[in-house]
């Protein structure tokens, strides 16, 4: 078939104009949002001494004992002891030495560090059954976020309703919230998060489970009251820990590839 000269030169005209403006390439979605970011205050490197605070007006540290946590509580109406730490991180493609960094992303989100000094400390009251299965605890950041001290999960901005179901790529990253009730489902409250990003999210702090060796796991509440099974894993790319029920879901919907990584606590070593 001939095509007359002025559909020949049409042809032409749109084969150049679609070589010079090429179709905008498909971006995958990002875990956080593009946004105009608010900083997020991280607390001093090394908790103040009772002496310190009292001299600023602040009431004194809650008392910590370091190995506490392999002796049972006495039976009596004192508080539970303290237990206080850092966490190590460790996985196929952590480095040795790796712990959770005290400084978080801008988004207010915790990731890791090589550097002890560097490393976020955290405390739990160790009463009887605490972190054992059904019986989730606080961690509160000593020397971490300022405003939002308990270490607990965030529901990611692409997934704010908190669901970590198998199969989806819901996620939920680690920063700095406020208490929220054990078991309880995701509830909107103030958090790292939301203070750096501006977008309200759901959060649950009372979620941290730990075995005989030390080895932390998340029991992450869904709004239906189920705990899903979740996974902790790290994405270099946003600098930051999160939970996901469906690590390879996760993958295919933001296009990176993120290792499993494991949380403990050095102490019980």
């Amino acid at each position: 078939m001939h095509l007359s000269p002025s559909l020949a030169l049409a042809a032409l005209a749109a084969t150049a104009a679609a070589a010079a403006n090429p179709p905008t390439p498909v971006r995958a979605p990002a875990p956080n949002p593009d946004a105009a970011l608010r900083p997020v205050r991280v607390r001093d490197r090394d908790p103040l001494t009772n002496a310190q605070r009292l001299a600023r007006g602040l009431t004194p540290n809650r008392p910590r004992l370091r190995r506490g946590a392999r002796l049972a509580p006495r039976a009596s109406s004192a508080p539970c002891p303290s237990v206080t730490g850092t966490i190590r991180v460790t996985g196929a493609d952590v480095a040795p030495g790796t712990l959770v960094g005290r400084v978080p992303n801008a988004f207010g989100e915790y990731g890791v560090t090589a550097n002890a000094s560097d490393a976020l400390r955290v405390q739990y009251a160790a009463c009887a059954g605490a972190g054992a299965a059904g019986h989730p605890v606080d961690l509160i950041a000593l020397n971490g976020i300022a405003d939002y001290a308990y270490f607990g999960g965030i529901a990611g901005f692409s997934s704010p309703d908190g669901v970590l179901a198998p199969d989806s790529s819901a996620y939920a990253y680690i920063g700095g919230t406020q208490q929220s009730p054990a078991s309880s489902p995701p509830m909107l409250l103030p958090n790292s998060f939301t203070a750096a990003s501006g977008f309200s999210v759901h959060t649950e702090s009372a979620i941290w489970l730990f075995d005989s060796n030390g080895l932390i796991s998340a029991a992450w509440v869904d709004p239906n009251g189920e705990i899903p099974e979740a996974q902790l894993a790290y994405d270099a790319a946003s600098a930051a820990l999160f939970l996901t029920g469906d690590l390879s879901a996760f993958t295919d919907m933001f296009g990176t590839a993120v290792p499993v990584v494991r949380l403990s606590f050095p102490f019980y070593s």
